[in-house]
């Protein structure tokens, strides 16, 4: 008996510690990928040449079964029940749009398109979740996931088109799929017909040209050296670059072939770099966050440590636009974007003028660009809660300051500032919809009782519109939803969407401790309930988180 326990108390010991272990090497590995991707995109690498090698030493398949799917696939009907927890879902059935069911968005694992139709298919429960990449109409996407790739309509149908894969994207056109991995190579796959192309017999990471026809992607050549190609259907791969034991990473390629862009992290010779016409530059000698090319893959904008720069090859040296006390990112306003990398730091944007789309931020500092890209116009140098857009005057911000909202226009080579609402401290919340001249504002106003928050429409040279109650002590923000078109906030415990014009208001959850708003690969509405459980909203359908 005794003897039974001490066995049986290993064991679960044994059992612990293995649980420990596998849990700690998970988080790290997280950690990892979040901090430091090159060194996860190399433990990836290491592994699946492990695994591959293992296949085919032992004949099995240690590739993962995909959630709920099959080769084939059209959506079945989803269901949206009640839930037991209080959530009581209004509008269950997803009200269509004019033209809707065009267009593909993803959020939280959660594929939809703009007729509200949800594929819950690709939700996973756990951290490592999967890679999705549109093109640029997002008509048609690539998913990722467990190591199989799928090709998914904007009518939520799908098909898997490989298995063991470690990276995958599509073209900018739509036309396009690449996949690869150690085991199957560098492969092209044409979206119409089906055609698949060998492209290389070991590669690892590559990116297409807007129209699919060329490709830049590494390969390996003697003594186990990375080198850059650029290569394509019926053209022979053209090497532009080689290190001695770096890692290269295709940034963008144009679609003669002449302009690429790629990083290279290999000690001395890390940095980002610019092929053209047979000449290579170095532009820098940093790791790069942020880095977007216009639609002919031609002109740049990047970040690297605190500084933002523009280059086209007929520059001499990339211009230094920004320099900054904090880290500046570069966001793409009201532009479509066909990203290329599974952080979205990286894509082809739908602009021939990188200026008619970027915005450098950080900080309490927003700057645009001039129309040739050369100087960053300075939008606001204090202030917080900026909010950006491209509008018929030109680039526009909207931030806070000294209890006052302030709007800074870029026009005819200067910047416009003018004072949009004064004492803003009577403001709880204000978001703005269509080019920045209307939007949705939570006010309060003090009674007996206390704080009575209100919300108003408003718009420029018009009275203010009142829309609903807000109930007391409410903090939430408010949000809008530029997808559906609806304005989110709460009121006692309850969420609820209004359209623009406040005839249809539906009650979307109840039970509800406060709203949020997940930043993913879609930003879309979400909220937390009492119970501290986390949920999405699309179309004011409830999903969990």
């Amino acid at each position: 008996m005794k003897k039974g326990s001490n066995f049986l108390r290993g064991l679960l010991t044994t059992i612990v510690m293995l649980t420990v272990m596998a849990g700690s090497m998970f988080l790290g590995y997280r950690f990892l990928k979040t901090f430091n991707p090159v060194a996860a995109e190399r433990i990836d690498d290491v592994a699946s040449d492990a695994r591959d090698k293992t296949e085919e030493t032992l004949g099995i398949n240690l590739t993962p079964p995909d959630p709920d799917v099959v080769p084939e696939n059209v959506p079945e009907e989803v269901v949206y029940p009640e839930r037991e927890n209080g959530i009581e879902i209004v509008e269950a059935k997803p009200d269509r749009k004019s033209g809707a069911g065009n267009r593909l968005y993803e959020s939280l694992e959660y594929i939809f398109n703009d007729a509200g139709e949800v594929l819950t298919n690709f939700h996973l429960n756990y951290g490592l979740g999967i890679n999705v990449f549109f093109d640029g109409d997002r008509k048609h996407g690539v998913i990722l996931s467990n190591d199989n790739c799928f090709l998914i309509e904007a009518d939520l149908s799908y098909k898997q088109i490989a298995s063991n894969v470690s990276y995958a994207g599509i073209n900018y056109d739509g036309t396009k799929v690449y996949y690869s991995s150690s085991s199957t190579g560098l492969m092209l796959y044409d979206i119409e017909t089906g055609e698949e192309t060998l492209i290389s017999d070991a590669c690892y990471k590559a990116c297409l040209s807007p129209d699919g026809k060329t490709i830049i992607y590494n390969d390996y050549a003697e003594k186990n050296r990375k080198v850059a190609i650029i290569g394509g259907i019926g053209k022979e791969g053209t090497v532009i670059d080689g290190g001695e034991n770096g890692m290269i990473s295709p940034v963008a390629v144009s679609n003669d072939g002449n302009t690429a862009y790629y990083e290279i992290y290999s000690g001395n010779d890390n940095g980002l770099y610019c092929y053209s016409n047979g000449e290579v530059k170095r532009l820098s000698k940093d790791h790069i966050s942020y880095k977007y090319v216009n639609r002919s893959c031609e002109k740049i904008v990047y970040t690297d440590n605190k500084k933002a720069w523009y280059y086209a090859p007929e520059l001499d040296e990339p211009v230094e636009l920004v320099s900054m006390d904090s880290t500046c990112e570069i966001l793409i306003v009201d532009a479509e974007a066909d990203y290329t990398d599974e952080y979205r730091h990286s894509a082809i944007v739908d602009a021939d003028n990188l200026a008619d789309a970027v915005i450098i931020n950080g900080g309490r500092e927003g700057y645009c660009l001039n129309e040739d890209c050369t100087l960053a116009m300075q939008l606001r140098d204090n202030g917080y809660a900026a909010q950006y857009a491209m509008t018929i005057d030109g680039p526009t911000c909207i931030y806070e300051h000294d209890d006052s909202i302030y709007k800074a226009v870029y026009e005819f080579g200067e910047v416009k500032s003018t004072v949009l609402v004064e004492q803003y401290s009577v403001l709880n919340s204000v978001v703005y919809v269509d080019d920045f001249y209307d939007g949705f504002m939570k006010k309060y106003e003090y009674d007996q009782s206390g704080d009575d928050f209100k919300l108003y429409y408003f718009k420029e040279g018009e009275e203010d519109v009142f829309m609903a109650d807000c109930g007391d002590e409410n903090h939430d923000e408010v949000l809008w939803d530029e997808i559906f078109e609806k304005c989110y906030y709460t009121c006692n415990g309850e969420l609820i969407s209004m359209n623009k014009d406040g005839s249809l208001k539906t009650t979307v959850a109840t039970n509800v401790r406060s709203m949020i708003y997940f930043a993913g690969s879609d930003e879309h509405v979400g909220y937390v309930d009492t119970d501290g459980a986390y949920y999405v909203v699309i179309n004011n359908n409830v999903f969990e988180k």
